[in-house]
Order: structure tokens, then sequence, then C-alpha cells
């Protein structure tokens, strides 16, 4: 079992297409993490991440794919009022919408109001049931806050200046890499720099500058003077005892300095003074560096927690991952997250434990110690492998197997674990211009999914219910050999047209990761993938050792299964008694202990076994019997979806004109139609539109 976790947190960060002028760049990332204790279960949402994790323990993170949960906007924030989760993520420019679920797992959020538009919000409900807003993310302006009606999330009365930054005073908030601002090398700095008057601190623009629609003096000198100016962003609310404690963030989320800091007040729309021990949560060294923009809860056993975003900000500046702290409060109240030896393993405990003086079970030991490589790329070393950083690395010199690393510890060592860097060097991008549509130049190609696989789940023969016989039976499913006519369920796989073309299934966008976690991609998101895809028969897993080399796998009595019944006997066209498997996860709940089906096509004898009590349930019966059985209330009838249509071709010339189709559905008395179909027939809405079809 997990008990130990390493910063950064081991995430399937998503990767982030980036188009600036000329300059494209690949990454992953993921920053601005919220961390939130909803209905037995800790949440994590992280930016542009196109879903969020869940998790028991804080330990073992599963993905939840929801490519509809506002994907493309930063800094999600997620918190529970009364018995739903509310979701609001940052949206510049136009109002931003605040949704709410019951439950994130199975439900869909919905939109509640878009109030405002904000940057970096965080919503947060007091004792009492009020709920108060903040957000702000400005080298220029503050951190805002107001109250909320709860009922229909909408402001009450005007939004208060809460934090301002004050980089004069606070040298945690001044900008650069350790503090250090580089005014020369920023490009806005070098073009404006020679209308900079220092006597009026204002930009003396040429007229032909200073009539470009957009960009008055005004504006300019605004941007001009606030180069090196921190950003104070990312706000978060956490109450202790009777004390509120507005978190924010500064200085840049690209720097090693970025950090969170905490201001403190006995109400949540202040006044707020800035507690004397700041900033709280920092990490200016070591492997990964930086610690802001994050989150502070409780856990289940009263423990805190800080999660927060860690910069990689080597291929790009929003270059990020998430880290988690142990966190709490000194018995002055004091905020404080504790940060030691951060990039080491760490426990975390099942009960309380004292956070201040949490450190690592493992050290490293390859710190700086002699090391040889194999070949070394241009512009690497293999000192890079062990100098604790991860902005830097050893790289081979070619991509054949047979590269190696030797470190040589000096010493005989318990060595525990091995710590991995993965850099994504030399990536390359296939960026096409304008794909997503706005300012950010943003692609998401892909959704993935990752499903853990019980480890109790086992086949009617014993055998252990693998990730495998998944990408088996998905593979088999598209293979063009097989001419399933179910192939197209997986339309939306990634690879699928390349299977279809090919005949190669490798391609199909499946994969295991040991026994318990299959890994599918897609090369678009898809609404119904869960709903339909996953639930369907067709994507069921197979074994391959039963089905391989025997062609009637599927058409003998001894055929084996994974739920929670398993063949009895089996007389093909007529019978199927099913008994229970014992090998079934939860066998002991399994009832009845068997089921009988019966392959009957004639109407009038699945009538007469019914009424003699041979039957309890039947899908097929005279017309006239349903219509007698409807009147009797000791009868349930089970509802069966079955909608009739009438689709007209636009796209010929008859039906083009769509007045004419109009007045053809205007013309279908459907009351009367349902009538005549009996007492099982429903009328039909007015239209539907499918919604592939077009209008």
């Amino acid at each position: 079992m997990k008990t130990t976790y390493c910063n950064p947190l081991d995430l399937g960060y998503r990767y982030q297409h980036m188009k600036e002028g000329p300059r494209v760049a690949g990454f992953r990332e993921g920053a601005d993490p919220t961390l939130v204790y909803f209905k037995g279960k800790y949440y994590l949402f992280v930016s542009m991440s196109a879903g969020f994790w869940y998790s028991e323990d804080l330990l073992d993170w599963n993905f939840h794919a929801d490519p509809d949960l506002l994907i493309y906007d930063y800094a999600p924030d997620v918190r529970q009022v009364g018995n739903y989760l509310y979701f609001c993520a940052s949206r510049k420019g136009r109002n931003c919408p605040i949704l709410r679920t019951a439950d994130p797992l199975t439900e869909p959020f919905t939109e509640v109001s878009a109030p405002f538009a904000f940057w970096d919000p965080d919503l947060f409900c007091d004792d009492d049931g009020r709920v108060y807003f903040y957000w702000g993310c400005s080298n220029v302006t503050p951190i805002y806050g107001v109250e909320l009606d709860p009922d229909t999330m909408t402001p009450i009365g005007e939004k208060q200046e809460l934090i301002f930054g004050n980089e004069t005073a606070l040298g945690y908030e001044r900008p650069g890499n350790n503090g250090i601002v580089d005014r020369e090398a920023n490009v806005l700095y070098q073009s404006m720099k020679q209308f900079y008057n220092p006597k009026t601190g204002k930009l003396n623009l040429p007229p032909q500058m200073a009539n470009i629609p957009g960009l008055s003096a005004e504006s300019l000198t605004a941007m001009f003077n606030a180069i090196g100016k921190p950003y104070i962003e990312g706000a978060f609310m956490t109450k202790h005892g009777d004390t509120y404690y507005l978190q924010y963030a500064c200085p840049g989320t690209q720097y090693n300095t970025y950090a969170d800091g905490v201001y403190t007040s006995r109400s949540p729309l202040g006044p707020f003074v800035r507690q004397a021990s700041n900033p709280f949560s920092a990490k200016p060294g070591g492997f990964i560096t930086g610690a802001g923009h994050g989150s502070t809860i409780a856990d289940i056993y009263g423990n805190w927690w800080h999660a927060s975003t860690m910069r990689i900000s080597v291929n790009y500046d929003f270059e990020r991952r998430v880290g988690l702290f142990p966190a709490g409060f000194d018995k002055d109240g004091v905020l404080y997250c504790n940060q030691n030896f951060a990039d080491y393993p760490h426990r975390i405990p099942a009960d309380r434990f004292d956070a201040a003086r949490q450190q690592p079970e493992w050290m490293l030991l390859s710190y700086k110690k002699p090391v040889t490589a194999s070949s070394t790329a241009e512009n690497s070393s293999p000192e890079w492998a062990v100098n604790e950083d991860c902005r830097s690395w050893w790289s081979a010199a070619g991509a054949e197997p047979g590269e190696w690393l030797c470190v040589d510890l000096g010493k005989e060592s318990d060595v525990r674990a091995i710590q991995v860097n993965m850099a994504d060097e030399k990536l390359v991008v296939d960026f096409p211009a304008d794909s997503y549509g706005d300012d950010r130049k943003t692609r998401h190609d892909t959704v993935t999914y990752t499903f853990t696989l019980r480890s109790a789940a086992r086949w009617s023969d014993g055998e252990r219910v693998t990730a495998e016989d998944f990408v088996y039976a998905w593979q088999r499913l598209v293979d063009p050999a097989t001419a399933s006519p179910n192939a197209s369920l997986l339309s939306m796989v990634a690879g699928y047209d390349e299977v279809r073309e090919s005949g190669d299934v490798s391609l199909l966008g499946v994969k295991a990761k040991g026994e318990s976690t299959f890994l599918v991609t897609l090369s678009r998101p898809c609404a119904y993938f869960i709903t339909s895809v996953c639930t369907s028969p067709a994507t069921a897993p197979l074994r391959r050792d039963l089905v391989e080399g025997n062609a009637s796998w599927a058409a003998t009595a001894d055929i084996v299964t994974n739920g929670p019944y398993t063949v009895g006997t089996w007389v093909k066209a007529a019978q199927l008694q099913t008994k229970r498997n014992g090998e079934y996860y939860e066998s002991k709940l399994v009832v009845p202990d068997s089921i009988c089906f019966r392959f009957e096509t004639d109407a009038q004898t699945n009538y007469d076994q019914l009424l003699a009590g041979e039957l309890d349930y039947t899908a097929k019966l005279p017309y006239a019997a349903i219509e007698q059985l409807a009147e009797d209330e000791t009868w349930q009838p089970a509802p069966l979806a079955e909608t009739v249509c009438v689709l007209y071709n636009h796209l010929t010339d008859t039906f083009s004109d769509a007045q004419l189709r109009r007045a053809f559905d205007l013309a279908i008395d459907r009351a009367a139609l349902a009538e005549q179909l009996g007492v099982t027939a429903t009328a039909a809405t007015r239209f539907f539109l499918f919604p592939f079809l077009g209008g």
C-alpha cells in the first residue's frame, strides 16, 4: 500500500501548446490547485486539466475527465456550500460562470450564475451559511472581496478592496528570481524607455504611436510603470477558530520566489492585518522551487495541508506542477507551512500529527556524487543528474537502447526509491494556427481517461481481471479483420482511423499500466464516452488466452464471465440458466442465486406463461394483452425507450425551405398517432433536433 509521496505530485499533467508571435512552445502544466474535501473524498482541481483528480487518502489520485468543465479557464476554485460543490474559474473580459453539482463523479456541473468578469476566484462559505467571494490577479489592482447571495450567487453590496501589493516594504513580494528585478530584460521596457520622462513619470510618445487604437499614452505609461511590480493573485480564505486567513500569491508564477502570504481579520471582509510571519508558504531552493497560489484545508483527522503551485518554467513560463505540504496553526494562531526537505518522500499519516515536526523518513543519497554516463548530448552534463535541480538534466547523445548513467554513492546504501526527472526536451509541437480561436491560442488535442480496476476483480475461473483484458477487447473490437458491427463505438479513441486503414491495432490509444490501470486516450472530447461507450457490452473485457484459436469461445456453455453471474446450463435458442459467480468480489450480496432466461419468440406463449406465473418479466406480448394488463394495477409495465421520428433532408430542393418543413411539422397530429398506437405510446414532442444534424 502506498504510504509516501514526493513533490511535485505524481499527476497526469496535460500538455499545453502556446503560441505567441513566432514562438511556439509545448509543455506540461498543472497549477493553481484547489483542494477540497467533499462527501467522503478529496478533490483536486488544477488549471487547464480538462477534469479533476479525486482521492480517499491524499496519496492515490484518480483522474476524472470532464472536458465540459471550462478547461480553458485558469485558476479553478471549488468549494462546498450546503450539499453542493461549487466551481468557478478565471475568464477576464466577460462574465464568468459559477457552476455546481451534488456529485462531481456522477452528475454534471450546471450553471447557477455568471455575475461578472473576474480572475483567480475564491468562494468561501462561513459557519453561518453566508457566502463571500474573493478575486484579483494584477500588479496594479488589489485583491477584492464581496458577499454573495447563497441562493443566486450574485453580489450583495459593493466590492471591497482588501489587500494591496507593497514590494517596497515586503521583500518577498519583489519579482524576479531571488527577488532581483531585471527591467532591462523586459521587451516593453527596452522599447519604451527612450520615451520615459522621470520628472513627470510619463511616456512622451511621438504622434504616430500616441494614436494607435487601444494603446493610449496613459495605458502604456501604466504598463511601463508596472514593470518590476509584483503580481498579487490567487486569493484563498481559510477560517480557524474565530480568525479569517486571507491567503494570496506573489510575486509571479515563473519565479523561484513564488510564495503565499496571508492577512488576518475577525471579519470575512476585513479590515485585514498582515501576519507577522510571512510568507507562510515559500520554497526558493531545492529540486523544484516555488510554492504559491495554493489552498489550505483540514483533512478528516484534523491535520492541515497546503497545496500550491511549483515552477519549472524552462520550455515556457507557465510550465508548472502541484505540490502538497503539511501546514497548521501554532499556539498563537499563526498560519505556517512546513516545506523542510519538501522534495523528499513524505508520509501522510492516517491520524493526527504535528505538521511543524514532519520530516522525511528517507534522505537523498546521490546529491553531487561522482557520476559517469555512456554518452552526453550537447549542452548537457552527467553532473546535472545529481545536482538536485529539475530545471537541468542529463541527456544521452542518442536515443538508441543501451545508454546508461552510473552514480557512485561512495558506500553501500539502502536504496528505497529512485527519483526520475521526466523532462520535455526538444518537444516537437504540431500547432494548427488559431485552432482554439481565442487570444491565447491554446489547444488541447486529446483527452485521457485513467481507469483503476479493483484488485479483487476475478474471472469465474479464478483468474484476475487485468487492464490487458480491456486492451485486447478494445483492439479486437476495432480490428478490421474482426468485422465487428460495433467497431464505430470507439471512433473517438485516438488512432481509430489509423487502425481501420492499416489493420495495426497497436495504434489504438489504449494502454495497460500494470495489471490494474487501463489508460484510454481520446482524439477529442466526447460527452457520451463514459455513459454510452464504456457501458456497452461490446467494450467489456476479453481474455486473449480464451478467445484466440477458439472459434466457438462465445458459443459454449462453459464461457468465462466476470460479473455477478456465470453460465449454469445453456440450451441454444431455448434457455439460459445462470448461477451466482463465486469469484465475484461481492458474491455474498448477489441475489437471487440463479436467473433463468427463456428464448421464446411467440408472443401468445409468453403471455400464457406470464399468467401462469412461469415468467417474472417479458418484453413481448400480444397487443390485446397489453391493453388488458394496462388496466390492471397489479401489473407493472417496464418503460421501453423507443422513438419514432420523421427526418427532412434539407439538402434537397423539396425540403430546403424551412417554412415548408415547418408546415409538414404542423400537419402531423402527434396525439392522434399516439392514440392509435395504444396505451403504451406517448405523443412526441413538437420537434427533436439531433445535435449532429444541424438546423
